[in-house]
């Protein structure tokens, strides 16, 4: 299949460095790469330069601002963790492209936050959270429910501070804290049991703890390893 090549070109824009990709799209596209500060540029193939310009020159107050982040960002690189499933990940800051949202991403080995700011991490990643346990949960819960013959009249995801969980007996509604997905999932698979085991039991009593054993006979390892 034809189509035109695309054309790279480093040029100077008010005083920094920027590199111009003319590629056969309508609009224009501006991010800062994350190691140097360099103004990255996709461009349409025939629009003038003076247009490119003028284009950054319109939002050089985001891209100073963001530059000054992506030099922060180098500064601190290599020194920030987050945890997924049980995994640590070195995390790398990056501001988003311009118009674009915030967000967080993972290549595999590393986490990347698109943020306008590092104070934003506290609360994307609690949404990052809340998505990534939503993305599971269904699989963990009907497994359970299966196993223990018991069911929920709905799951919740909540962020919460003080516990893991919690089951309200007489609606048979259960809330798991988003903060699991950062924990192996097998630490989400006890607090779905032990939640499910309230259905049967409502106080934390020895028949209570003697049922939670008889599904997962190792939860007081995986207690230990949650309190950390």
């Amino acid at each position: 299949m034809g189509g035109r090549r695309l054309t790279v070109k480093n040029v100077q824009i008010c005083g920094m460095q920027a590199q111009v990709t003319r590629k056969p799209i309508r609009n224009m596209y501006l991010r800062i790469r994350p190691d140097d500060g360099t103004l990255l540029i996709s461009a349409p193939m025939q629009l003038p330069d003076s247009e490119i310009r003028r284009f950054v020159e319109s939002r050089m107050e985001w891209v100073l601002r963001h530059r000054g982040q992506t030099q922060r960002v180098r500064e601190t690189a290599g020194r920030e963790t987050v945890l997924l499933w049980g995994k640590e990940y070195p995390i790398r800051y990056q501001a988003p492209g311009c118009g674009e949202k915030e967000r967080i991403e993972t290549d595999g080995s590393t986490v990347i936050f698109y943020v306008y700011g590092q104070e934003r991490r506290k609360e994307l990643e609690d949404a990052w959270y809340t998505e990534e346990l939503r993305r599971v949960l269904p699989r963990y819960t009907q497994k359970w429910e299966r196993i223990t013959g018991l069911a929920a009249a709905e799951w919740k995801i909540r962020n919460m501070k003080t516990r893991w969980g919690s089951c309200t007996v007489r609606t048979r509604r259960i809330r798991l804290a988003s903060q699991l997905a950062a924990l192996p999932a097998e630490c989400l698979e006890y607090v779905i049991v032990h939640e499910l085991m309230h259905l049967r039991e409502a106080g934390h009593n020895e028949r209570f703890w003697a049922l939670v054993e008889s599904y997962c006979p190792n939860y007081r390892e995986i207690r230990r390893r949650m309190r950390g």
